[in-house]
């Protein structure tokens, strides 16, 4: 059986200790989970993004 490389695995490889670019992927990711937990939302109480933006003006 061929042993397939984790995801983690190919960022290391990618990137090796490169604190910079860590950095950069955490805060990507995270800003990622926060928009899909906005829409998640939006879309639960049937808002379409337009109305989203009126009510957090």
């Amino acid at each position: 059986m061929t042993n397939i490389p984790s995801v983690n695995d190919i960022i290391n490889n990618l990137i090796g200790d490169d604190q910079e670019i860590r950095d950069l992927i955490i805060e990507s990711s995270l800003k990622m989970q926060i928009g899909q937990i906005i829409y998640d939302a939006r879309i639960k109480a049937n808002l379409t993004q337009e109305e989203l933006g009126k009510l957090i003006k």
